[in-house]
């Protein structure tokens, strides 16, 4: 828990490419460096989309979609229903159709306005909150909005507005640290935890991701005092919260270290009453009769190719990766249950001192 509230008091928002960003994942190579772990610092670049709406010229708080197209869309603004071809109105050729989320992923809302005419999106969202999300396949430039938002454009009587959808290079860092092993395994395990935070609200930092890097950091101290079988990198991913960077630490760490035996990823466990191990069905096979051993209060949930974080970059490259949350995803809660914490040290040990 000392690294934990450590972190989370002196760098409490972390956003990506920010001096805190930075910061934090210093800190973590400082951090493992005391454990006596050679450590470094990988930068690597990423692209990500920035958006901007105006409507009647009034600027409306907007996010951008991951892996969406970039580029500028100018028209009136159509309401279209949730996106089905059939809700889309005459008039919607050379507009921006305004489409609420649901039902539908988001590609498929921007695809079906492009093929009826329209020349840009604007999706609101269907409960509170931003929306953040990816359109990989979208043909049209979008921008994500508030439901508040979303409603009180749905008032207005066909306003114009104007789209702009810009690519942006940046640039984070995976810290890792390397911990040989004591015999040659073939491949390393990953054991890792994003070091970025997903908003601008410091009571959910805690959780997320806070809690993850406090077990990184025991489970560093473990290590120095008790080698694995196999080697095992530690790392810190960097760009893993922006809404429009899916997952890039995963993807830049496997650019460099492609064939690892399998991977652990900690992320937001810190609140609730138990574990929950997600990962494919023979993966679990092994990992819960451990977990079961030591006592873990957890269950266990089958994921397939996708996920909510770095796990699912390892598992699409074909590498067996689970991910170890809490059975409460309320993210703003600042409470932090230390035994979650605990119980996540001793089974990421345990499954660092397995022969994979």
């Amino acid at each position: 828990m000392v690294w934990l509230e450590q972190l989370y008091t002196d760098i409490p928002l972390r956003r990506v490419a920010t001096p805190e960003d930075l910061a934090a994942a210093e800190y973590l190579a400082q951090r493992f460096r005391e454990s006596r772990h050679t450590t470094s610092m990988v930068e690597f670049e990423y692209s990500y989309n920035r958006s901007m709406l105006t409507v009647d010229g009034d600027l409306v708080d907007s996010e951008s979609f991951a892996k969406a197209p970039a580029g500028n869309a100018e028209g009136r603004l159509i309401p279209s229903g949730l996106g089905y071809p059939e809700q889309f109105s005459d008039g919607i050729e050379g507009s921006i159709a305004l489409i609420k989320r649901g039902e539908l992923f988001f590609y498929e809302k921007v695809n079906y306005a492009q093929y009826v005419g329209a020349v840009g999106v604007v999706i609101y969202n269907n409960k509170d909150g931003a929306i953040n999300g990816h359109a990989n396949k979208a043909l049209l430039p979008v921008v994500g909005i508030t439901q508040r938002d979303g409603k009180l454009l749905l008032l207005k009587d066909s306003p114009m507005a104007q789209i702009q959808v810009e690519e942006i290079q940046g640039k984070s860092y995976n810290v890792v640290a390397h911990v040989p092993g004591k015999e040659d395994c073939g491949g390393r395990v990953i054991i890792g935890a994003h070091y970025d935070t997903p908003a601008d609200l410091e009571e959910s930092t805690r959780n997320d991701n806070a809690s993850g890097l406090g077990v990184l950091l025991a489970l560093s101290e473990r290590l120095a005092m008790s080698p694995p079988e196999c080697g095992v990198d530690l790392v810190g991913f960097g760009a893993q919260s922006t809404p429009a960077c899916v997952f890039c630490g995963g993807s830049a760490y496997l650019e460099v270290q492609p064939d690892p035996l399998m991977m652990v990823n900690l992320d937001a466990l810190g609140v609730g009453e138990r574990l929950v191990i997600e990962g494919s069905p023979g993966l679990l096979a092994r990992v819960g009769p451990l977990a079961n051993k030591l006592g873990i209060d957890h269950e266990l949930r089958e994921l397939d190719d996708w996920g909510r974080s770095e796990d699912s970059v390892f598992r699409k490259a074909g590498v067996p990766a689970m991910h170890v949350g809490a059975n409460d995803d309320t993210a703003l809660s600042p409470a932090i249950n230390s035994e979650l914490l605990d119980w996540a040290t001793e089974l990421a040990y345990e499954m660092a001192q397995e022969n994979w």
